[in-house]
């Protein structure tokens, strides 16, 4: 006689009370739970665009990330006189460090925002240095591209992260 594994039935216990769960939260007319702040993301329930299964989604907190623009628009206003490649060197070194903590997967619009918010800014304190500093939107970009760091995830979901590939006898099985 087969008895079923303790593991499998443990899983299959949690699996319906999950299920349960869902079917009491819309019986009962309540809806997806209330997002919440933990550890400078937002986070909130959404569908998968791929599958449409409940995942949960973070982004940046709109208040920090005023914030850290603020700090940036007065650190900005410091060095309004120094030259364009420290300045561009600096701002570098600032999107690589809020790239390295932000860049989670679903955070891309955010991150899109913050990038030219701090584009933005910086071509408004180029601006200010005199009466005539006329710089259009595209001169300014073509000068600074160099500068920004490219957008990209670098901390995928662990689906992905930990997606190993072997191959023959590896000890990695």
């Amino acid at each position: 006689m087969d008895l079923p594994r303790p593991r499998l039935v443990a899983r299959a216990a949690r699996d319906s009370q999950k299920t349960s769960t869902t079917k009491q939260r819309e019986e009962l007319g309540e809806g997806k739970p209330e997002p919440f702040d933990f550890l400078g993301f937002t986070h909130f329930c959404t569908r998968s665009c791929k599958w449409g299964s409940f995942v949960i989604g973070r982004k940046t907190i709109k208040k920090r990330m005023l914030r850290q623009l603020q700090a940036v628009k007065m650190e900005l206003r410091k060095r309004m006189h120094d030259p364009t490649a420290k300045t561009g060197a600096w701002l570098n070194r600032m999107l690589k460090g809020h790239l390295n903590y932000y860049a989670v997967s679903g955070n891309s619009p955010s991150l899109w925002w913050y990038f030219n918010e701090v584009r933005w800014r910086w071509l408004k304190s180029l601006k200010r240095r005199s009466q005539r500093a006329f710089m259009s939107w595209e001169k300014f970009t073509s000068i600074t591209d160099r500068f920004s760091p490219s957008i990209r995830i670098l901390h995928p979901l662990p689906c992905h992260r930990f997606d190993a590939r072997t191959q023959g006898k590896s000890p990695v099985r």
